[in-house]
């Protein structure tokens, strides 16, 4: 009898495998398939497509040339600069230019617009340090650190503490940034 590999499982109860199909993108999945049939984790802590994504410039085979890329960053500068105008005016362009990719130079500052965490920054000056500097409650800051790693189990940026194998990590970084908020 073959042993199966380690991404392979029976098949799931029906109950199980048939809520499968509510949760993925429309035409990505068919009965013929488990549950384990996605294989392990990707670098980001997500379960890989079913389907090879589009390429982006960080998987594509040949890397974007530094021109292109620094034409692709002048025009999300402009963009960010002239935030108000090309979000009234040209959203859809904006659109657009997130669903290509955002550079990662100026990722950070992008998502702070798109999010409007800086107008809630500036209505609120002081407030995420106040939060930050206040002791969480003993529930919650449990739920964050073990959801951590529940949530992103491979991820590169939330890593295991080597003392503690079930998950709990103390020195974890995000934290502070999860009890905030």
């Amino acid at each position: 009898m073959d042993t199966p590999s380690p991404l392979t499982t029976p098949p799931l109860p029906p109950l199980v495998s048939s809520s499968i199909p509510s949760m993925l993108p429309m035409g990505a999945w068919k009965p013929s398939m488990g549950l384990w049939s996605y294989g392990a984790m990707g670098q980001w802590g997500r379960a890989p497509h079913p389907t090879p994504p589009r390429p982006t410039s960080a998987r594509r085979e040949c890397p974007v040339p530094v021109d292109v890329a620094r034409q692709r960053e002048l025009k999300w500068l402009e963009m960010l600069n002239h935030w108000d105008k090309w979000l009234l005016k040209r959203y859809q362009k904006v659109k657009l230019r997130c669903r290509k990719g955002i550079p990662s130079s100026l990722r950070a500052r992008a998502w702070q617009l798109l999010s409007d965490s800086q107008s809630e920054l500036e209505q609120h000056p002081g407030l995420f340090e106040e939060l930050e500097r206040q002791p969480g409650d003993p529930r919650w800051l449990d739920a964050i650190e073990k959801d951590l790693h529940r949530q992103f189990p491979f991820h590169e940026m939330f890593p295991l503490c080597p003392i503690d194998p079930v998950g709990h990590c103390p020195s974890s970084p995000w934290i502070p940034l999860d009890t905030a908020h």
